[in-house]
């Protein structure tokens, strides 16, 4: 089957992966939107230059509506210890960047192409091929162009895939989404299964997620409008910008972090509803010289690795707190999330 690629950015990324096979290569613990952008990736190379390829991630996925669509709608993913990197002369990222800090990309190899709406890093200049749009609200919307573009049919299970992850990813349009980013919603609101992605958003959820809530609020702290918490060790790395989002929602609260430690790496999340401070920029100054961090105007995250003798995970997640509220010229005394009558009473049985 021969597809249009007469759009010189189609025909350039085709021509950076092919002939194949392609590694296509999303962050660790992928979200919705960079699972939907590597599957479009997929689909756009099959058709275009009939390149074979492969989506790998590292990290896990943990948060139980993530694995509810990759269960549902079977999507061909590998994790990265399954990939031999020898095998695949080309690589792409999607949704991340080399040298990122976020993704399972080995040192001695570098990405042919790169795809993504994040602000471009000092290593992706010298990909052959990069595009990167940082007015627009999620990576696969730029997919959803491409196939459009190409004219390829976008069948209905990676319809719904993308429609569900510009969804999420902007949280129903309200949050960084731009013109494109509403113009491929609407163009896959037809052909997305709704009914599929309703049992998705309501997909059961283990006890332990309501355990790591509970403790996400036992520490939480309220610094003016600050809201912080620090989770402790995790065993889901997606808990912490889902605890994140939802401090948001607190009255009078403006900015929140939530620390979390997983596997060698203190990760954190950061969002705000201030139009006059940029997250991406102010994370940078959370993790300093000792992670990597990035975002957009309102949301952002970050890791600082945890391998130096007598590092301490607990320390480094009160570092990025006392960090974050110098950025922000917090001077307000921290007062507990929930008050002395709001928590738990311990009953302690009578002795005798």
């Amino acid at each position: 089957m021969q597809v249009r690629t007469a759009v010189p950015r189609l025909r350039r990324l085709v021509d950076a992966l092919a002939p194949g096979p392609v590694l296509i290569l999303m962050h660790d613990n992928p979200d919705p939107d960079c699972l939907a952008s590597a599957c479009g990736l997929r689909l756009l190379l099959e058709k275009c230059g009939g390149v074979k390829s492969t989506i790998a991630y590292g990290g896990l996925i943990g948060r139980a509506s993530n694995k509810a669509l990759i269960r549902e709608l079977g999507l061909p993913i590998r994790h990265v210890d399954q990939i031999d990197f020898a095998k695949f002369p080309r690589i792409a990222t999607v949704d991340t960047q080399p040298r990122g800090g976020n993704n399972s990309l080995p040192h001695d190899r570098q990405a042919d192409a790169v795809v993504d709406h994040h602000a471009m890093r000092k290593a992706t200049r010298s990909v052959p091929f990069t595009d990167i749009r940082t007015q627009y609200g999620a990576t696969c919307t730029m997919l959803v162009e491409y196939l459009t573009q190409a004219e390829i049919e976008i069948p209905p299970p990676l319809a719904t895939l993308m429609f569900f992850a510009i969804r999420t990813e902007t949280q129903e349009l309200g949050r960084e989404a731009s013109k494109a980013d509403v113009e491929a919603y609407m163009e896959l609101f037809p052909i997305a299964d709704l009914e599929l992605i309703s049992g998705i958003e309501r997909a059961r959820i283990p006890l332990d997620y309501f355990a790591v809530w509970h403790r996400g609020i036992q520490n939480g702290k309220l610094f003016g409008k600050v809201a912080v918490s620090a989770l402790g060790a995790i065993e889901n790395p997606d808990m912490v910008p889902e605890i994140a989002d939802l401090l948001l929602r607190l009255e009078d609260v403006d900015w929140t972090l939530v620390c979390g430690y997983h596997h060698g790496n203190v990760l954190f999340s950061l969002r705000t509803n201030d139009p006059n401070v940029n997250a991406g920029a102010i994370s940078q100054r959370v993790v300093g010289r000792k992670g990597t961090a990035g975002g957009h105007d309102t949301m952002a995250g970050g890791r600082i690795p945890v391998h130096l003798p007598g590092a301490n995970p607990d320390a480094l997640q009160e570092e990025m707190i006392q960090r974050l509220l110098k950025a922000l010229e917090v001077k307000a005394i921290g007062r507990p999330l929930l008050p002395d009558s709001m928590r738990p009473v311990t009953h302690r049985p009578p002795r005798g």
